[in-house]
């Protein structure tokens, strides 16, 4: 008579196959896993230097093609400029005083100075102050400015510019890292951070072509990942 053996359950031999199967699998998973969140936040890294580069290098631009023509100046770490608060022409000889001038926007007040064919930063900070203003009387954005001295240097376009206080960009040291910081009238305002570069050069207007500003820049993360990029401005303003 045949008994027929029945076999219950699993070898060891085929548990520690399962085993190691199971293990390399779990691997093979967890490395996946690792690598993809690595790429997502380098990829996201990348994706923060590129949107902080953007707004450094679209404000610097908004701000410095409203500089006075010839009003730029560049140190070892620094850009400094005088932007225009308002601009216009003026009517008559440039030794007049009163000066007659054509003003759309008048938002000129005494105190303010009048800047008249810059060839210099010294063109500004040596410039006539209002020390009266005069509406002549009218409506037609015509006005008398009383002028502190006389000027002899003459606009071949007759016109003139009124600066607002110098604003500087620069890099600082700072609690966060190297960081660019804009200041102006002593009031200091964060840019950015990470900034492991930063390079200005100034070129002047030419009879061929308007002022150039190049600004080389290299943005880092907090895992060394960089960005560098070079970045050309050109000032469209004239004397």
């Amino acid at each position: 008579m045949f008994r027929m053996r029945l076999n219950a359950g699993f070898t060891l031999v085929e548990l520690i196959i399962v085993i190691v199967i199971l293990g390399i699998v779990a691997v093979g998973t967890t490395q996946f896993i690792s690598t993809s969140m690595q790429i997502y936040s380098d990829g996201n890294q990348r994706a923060d230097l590129v949107a902080q580069a953007r707004f450094i290098l679209l404000r610097m631009e908004k701000e410095i093609r409203t500089a006075i023509p010839n009003s730029l100046t560049v140190s070892a770490n620094c850009l400094r400029f005088y932007p225009i608060k308002n601009s216009g022409t003026y009517v008559g000889d440039i030794s007049d005083n009163p000066l007659t001038v054509v003003n759309f926007n008048n938002n000129v007040v005494v105190g303010d100075a009048v800047v008249i064919y810059p060839t210099s930063v010294n063109s500004v900070v040596n410039a006539r102050q209002i020390i009266a203003v005069d509406d002549q009387g009218s409506t037609d954005s015509v006005y008398g400015w009383q002028l502190t001295g006389e000027s002899t240097l003459s606009s071949p376009g007759k016109r003139y510019y009124v600066p607002q206080s110098q604003v500087s960009f620069c890099s600082q040291t700072t609690a966060q890292g190297q960081a660019l910081v804009r200041e102006q009238n002593g009031v200091q305002s964060l840019l950015g951070l990470g900034i492991s570069q930063w390079l200005v050069q100034y070129s002047a207007d030419t009879l061929e072509r308007n002022a150039i500003v190049n600004i080389q820049l290299e943005l880092q993360s907090s895992t060394n990942e960089r960005l560098a990029l070079s970045h050309t401005v050109h000032i469209p303003n004239v004397p």
